[in-house]
This record gives structure tokens, C-alpha cells and sequence, in this order.
């Protein structure tokens, strides 16, 4: 297929330009006496091996000693079998593993040659061999080894010949410098069509600049424009890229009239006449006209069109109706009447998208389903700025009420679902009544109010928003999506459930008005299996709740407490501010060692200060004091430790 076949031409383009900018590849072998091995490296060496027509240059074949001899020491000697070089300069001379030349890379300063220039010879061609182009050019500058292809390439300044394996050329690229001869353009011979064959276009275009052919890949090159060929060596597409290309689909005489979609290939091809570029496969295709592109179905029928250059001739509606807005109950010709003929069109299934500039409106069937309105470029009944005189708009507002406040948004992304509107670094949210539902005041630049505007007093777990309303005034941010709601203050985060009731809280700015209740100075230290109220006399309330599932996490600072379903204290990280305590070590303080009990290690240690259990690994729990670690089986029995902080008073087995 052509899409296939164009990715391996522009991969053989790409190793191409791999080979001339990075070292030459290895050189494995060391079959170099004759031709026809199947290696293209070995059909080089065994045509070129000794071959020079310069008494003061080296060659293919020759030693390092000859190397030195004309060259003298270079400046650098790798010498890893299969991969030897020397390097003079910039320049550099590959050895195989008989330490004989073979390739080299000449920035200008190496004395090397295989051929002088013939003046009187025209030039080589498809299918010439090595010595035709060493005719034609001379000694190349560079001669490198792809194994990935399998080919020799000669480099020639900007120009690169490549060579198959049997030492043929199957190619040339570069700047039209090479002395390269096919055919000459014959003035009259007629444009290049789909089926022309290659005599067809060497008449008509005469010798290409660049060429590429193998037995998946054929293409012709004329300057940046392509001609691209069949596995039967006749025309299936091009790429006139340059605009130089005499290509034609037949009768260029082009007709008055416009397409849309549903139009045929040859109701495109009599209205926009021949495309710059053609592409074809078995279940889509386009054409380019400029910029521009026409898509088509496995059918040949236009799907889409994306006029990026305004130079289609696509229409099916004017403007009458200057007055009216779209909205989602507009159908196309209703969009097609207020906005003219999109920009692009494009066609999927059922789905069918129209583009104005950067704005679109995504169809299914006749029904709008989205629009997606940058900088108010569609007509959506906005106003065309905002009223300074207008109120705050706040939960519930419809989209005017939002428009008049803040006037049209910079970016407005609106579904039958739910619409988002962005101002700047702010956005503001619409459910599917397209109703306010929330908002995210990144950039502070939203004119909203929520709540009264001197709020007081304090919220707790289970409040109701109302209640926070009324102790916090408007939040930053409000988000309600999937199973998930949550107000911001700041870097203060209040989460609700599904009855707008606090759940949790991230009080990380030190701002939410929260109280679950305060310390008690005479109250003893929590631990394991305190209840809640426990922990709140003994620590106040704290900083961040967290709940994942039926278990809550307290944070206070850098410290956290872990209370099961229950709502019993089950572990804790302690660094240094937790009220807590399983007991204190003994006086003079005791040892442990593997078996000890967990009242042991606390005769020993002390209260830890984390605990952590583990229902994956062989310990069950796990202690922790300063940086030292001590785990604990499932029957509470000491089963090792780590003592990386040097503090734990264990007896050593």
C-alpha cells in the first residue's frame, strides 16, 4: 500500500542521513578477495582494492604502514575489532580486521583516491556500477557501510550515490551537483498522470535530482517535489511540494462550481484541477491544494476538507440571518446561515466536526453536541463585553448572568453534559442545565460572591456547605466531578459527600475556620486503640483528616495517626509533637534480641516512634525509633532488626 511504502522511503531517508552523520559502521567481515558474496562491502573492496591512479594518495587495500607513510601518526587509534580507525583531523580512515583500508570520511586533509574525474564522460545513471561513478565524480569524500540496508554509499559534499550489494546504483540524493544523466525533458512531451511510466516522465521532466529504488520503494525526486512509483514502475501518486512538477489527471480545464461533502474525486478534479499531492490507501485518501487538504472515503466521496489556505472552492450557505445565535438546538443549516462555510469539515461515522479558525462544532447527526468557541469567534449570543455595573455571579447563574459579569470568555468549551469557560487562568464550570455548578479561581480575576460578606464562626465533620458558606465566604475553587466534590482556599482543601456534608480536610494554609475540638493539658497521651475522642483531648483538632474508605488518617504537622474502621488508633508516625505513649523503657533499661515480646522491646525502648503493620511481607508490625527499625511477627515476637541508627539496645545472636 502507499501509506507503507512512503514510510519506508522516508526511513531509508532517514539511515541515510544516520550513515553521513554518525562513525561508519563495523566491519565485521574480512571476506575482501572477491566479488558476489551477498556483502556490498566486500563487492567494494574486491573492484577497488589497490586501485589508484595518484603515486602520493592511498587506497582501498592499502596497509597502515602506507597510511603512515603519506599521512604520518594520526591523532587518535581506536582499534576494537571490527570497528579500527584512525583519525586525522576530522577526518577519518576504517580498517578491516586485516588492518587494510576500507572506508574513510575526508573533510579535505586525507591523501586518499580510487579514480580521477573523466571530463568527456556525461555522467552515470541508474544501474551504473562503482568505476561509472568514480568516472563521473571522482574519489567521493566518504564511502560508508549501512548493514541495516545492506548498501555502500558514496558521499560527494551535499550528495550522497548508494549502492546495492551487487555495486549497482539504486540511488542519489542531494543538491543537483551530481553528474547524473537519464534523459533530457522534452519541452513538448506531455504531463505526468497516474499509470505514466518512467519513459513517460523522464520526457516530461527530464533527469531527476534525486532517486531511490528497490523492490518496495520507488520514488523520483525533483528538487523537493516527488514522483512516487507502483512495484510495475508506472506513476501512482506525487508530491509537488515545489510546484515544478508537469503533472496533470487529464483535462486540467477547470469548471465553475463548488464541492462539499459526499462530492466524487473527478467532481473535486474538474472544480480544483490537478492537487499538488496525492495520497492513497485502501481505506482513506487526500489531496493537497497549497495548504489545503480534501479527505476522502474508502468510496472516493469527500469526508472532510481543511481549507487552511481559504483557496478550496467549498461553499454551501451565506449569511442570512445576522441576528440569530447558535445554540444546541441549531441544526447545520441553521450554523451554515449564521457563520458561513467552515474552514474545515471532518467526517467520522456519525460524528461530523466544522471548523472557524481555532473555533469547532462537533455534530452528530443533525444535533449539535458540543461547541468549542475561542475568543468568541462563534456567534453564541454573548455580549460583546462585560457590564462593570453587573452583581457577582455565584452558584446557579446561567451562562448571560456569567457573560454580563465577565463579558464573552477567552475560551468556551461547551457540551449538552456540562460546559467549562475559561478566563484567563480562571474557569468556570456549567452542569448540564447549564447552570453554574462551580469554578476555579486560579487567576483571581472572576467576579463571584458565595456567602455573606463578614463570615464568621467555625465548621466541624458532617457541616453542611451552608454552614461553611457562612464561616468561610467564597472559595477559590468549587469542583464537583465523578464521585468526588471539594472547596479550596488558598492550598486549603474542604471535601464534601454526596449530601453536601463534610467528609475530610487539608487545612495546608492554616486558614479553614475547622474545630473538632481542643486539647486538654491534664489529658493522658493516646495509644494503640484509642478511640477518636481520645486522640482530640489529648492532641486538639487536626490539621488534615484523610479518608479512604472506612479508615481515617490525622495529620498534625509532619505526624499522623492511623484509626481503623472502628475508629481505633491502629499505628502512627511520631516526629516529636504526638501525645502518645505505650510505656517507657525500664531503669537502668533493659535489652531485647530476636524473640522478645513487644513488652521487651518497650522495657528496652520505649514508646516508638512509628508503628506500621504489614499483612504482605513475613513481619506483621514494624517499630520504628529515630532511624533504626525493629519488625515483629504475627504472635508479637521480635524477628530482626535494623539498627541503622545506632540507638537500639538489642543483645546481638
Amino acid at each position: 500500500m502507499v501509506n507503507a511504502r512512503v514510510k519506508r522511503i522516508i526511513t531509508c531517508i532517514v539511515l541515510l542521513f544516520i550513515a553521513f552523520t554518525l562513525p561508519t559502521a563495523s566491519f565485521a567481515s574480512d571476506n575482501v578477495e572477491a566479488a558476489g558474496t551477498g556483502i556490498a562491502l566486500d563487492t567494494f573492496y574486491s573492484i577497488f582494492a589497490g586501485r589508484t591512479q595518484e603515486a602520493n594518495c592511498f587506497t582501498v587495500g592499502d596497509s597502515t604502514e602506507r597510511v603512515v607513510q603519506l599521512m604520518g601518526e594520526p591523532d587518535a587509534v581506536l582499534n576494537i575489532p571490527g570497528q579500527k580507525h584512525w583519525r586525522y583531523r576530522n577526518s577519518y580512515v576504517y580498517f578491516n580486521d586485516s588492518d587494510k583500508v576500507i572506508t574513510w570520511t575526508n573533510t579535505g586533509n586525507l591523501l586518499v583516491s580510487i579514480g580521477r574525474i573523466d571530463y568527456s564522460y556525461k555522467g552515470f545513471t541508474y544501474k551504473s556500477g562503482y568505476l561509472d561513478v568514480v568516472r563521473a565524480m571522482g574519489t567521493p569524500d566518504t564511502v560508508k557501510y549501512d548493514p541495516n540496508l545492506n548498501q555502500v554509499i558514496f558521499g560527494y559534499g551535499k550528495n550522497t550515490v548508494i549502492f546495492n550489494a551487487e555495486g549497482l546504483v539504486i540511488g542519489w540524493l542531494g543538491d543537483g551537483k551530481l553528474r547524473v544523466y537519464m534523459g533530457e525533458r522534452e519541452p513538448d512531451a506531455p504531463p505526468v498522470t497516474v499509470g505514466s511510466t518512467k519513459e513517460d516522465v523522464l520526457r516530461a521532466m527530464g533527469t531527476p535530482t534525486s532517486l531511490y529504488e528497490t523492490d518496495s520503494v520507488l520514488f523520483w525526486g525533483y528538487g523537493i517535489s516527488n514522483i512516487y512509483f507502483d512495484e510495475e514502475g508506472r506513476v501512482e501518486n506525487w508530491s509537488n511540494l515545489g510546484r515544478n512538477l508537469k503533472v496533470t489527471f487529464g483535462d486540467d480545464t477547470t469548471v465553475e462550481g463548488i464541492f462539499g461533502i459526499g462530492s466524487t474525486k473527478d467532481e473535486v478534479l474538474k472544480i480544483m484541477g490537478t492537487p499538488d499531492y496525492m495520497f492513497e490507501s485502501l481505506s482513506t485518501s487526500y489531496w493537497r491544494y497549497g495548504n489545503s487538504r480534501v479527505e476522502f472515503d474508502r468510496n472516493g466521496k469527500v469526508r472532510a476538507w481543511h481549507n487552511i489556505d481559504f483557496n478550496l472552492k467549498v461553499d454551501f450557505s451565506v449569511r442570512t440571518f445576522e441576528n440569530k445565535y447558535i445554540t444546541f438546538d441549531s441544526t447545520k443549516n441553521d450554523v451554515a446561515s449564521i457563520m458561513g462555510t467552515p474552514w474545515s469539515i471532518v467526517r467520522s461515522g456519525e460524528s461530523e466536526v466544522w471548523g472557524y479558525d481555532l473555533s469547532t462544532i462537533r455534530f452528530v447527526g443533525e444535533s449539535i453536541e458540543s461547541i468549542y468557541n475561542v475568543n468568541n469567534r462563534l456567534k453564541v449570543g454573548l455580549p460583546s463585553e462585560a457590564d462593570p455595573f453587573a452583581d457577582p455571579f455565584t452558584l446557579g447563574s446561567t451562562k448571560l448572568e456569567v457573560a454580563k459579569v465577565m463579558g464573552p470568555p477567552d475560551v468556551a468549551n461547551d457540551t449538552r453534559e456540562g460546559s467549562t469557560w475559561t478566563y484567563g487562568q480562571s474557569t468556570v464550570y456549567f452542569d448540564a442545565n447549564q447552570k453554574v455548578s462551580g469554578w476555579s479561581n486560579n487567576g483571581n480575576n472572576l467576579k463571584l460572591k458565595l456567602g455573606p460578606d463578614n463570615p464568621d464562626g467555625y465548621f466541624t465533620i458532617g457541616s453542611d456547605a451552608s454552614a461553611v458558606i457562612n464561616c468561610m465566604g467564597t472559595p477559590t475553587v468549587i469542583y464537583t466531578g465523578g464521585n468526588e466534590t471539594y472547596w479550596k482556599y488558598g492550598i486549603s482543601t474542604i471535601y464534601f459527600d454526596k449530601n453536601d456534608r463534610v467528609v475530610s480536610y487539608a487545612n495546608w494554609g492554616n486558614n479553614l475556620k475547622v474545630n473538632l475540638g481542643s486539647a486538654d493539658e491534664t489529658a493522658p497521651p493516646f495509644t494503640l486503640g484509642s478511640g477518636r475522642e481520645e486522640v482530640l483531648r489529648a492532641m486538639g483538632t487536626p490539621q488534615v483528616i484523610s479518608v479512604a474508605g472506612d479508615k481515617q488518617t490525622w495529620y498534625y504537622g509532619n505526624s499522623t495517626v492511623y484509626f481503623d474502621s472502628r475508629g481505633k488508633v491502629t499505628s502512627w508516625n511520631n516526629y516529636g509533637n504526638l501525645k502518645v505513649s505505650m510505656g517507657k523503657w525500664s531503669e537502668p533499661p533493659s535489652t531485647f534480641t530476636v524473640g522478645s515480646s513487644m513488652e521487651d522491646v518497650i522495657k528496652a525502648m520505649g514508646t516508638p516512634d512509628s508503628i506500621y503493620t504489614n499483612n504482605f511481607s513475613v513481619y506483621a508490625t514494624c517499630w520504628r525509633y529515630g532511624w533504626s527499625t525493629v519488625y515483629f511477627d504475627k504472635n508479637g515476637k521480635v524477628l530482626y532488626w535494623d539498627n541503622m541508627g545506632g540507638n537500639l539496645r538489642v543483645v546481638e545472636l
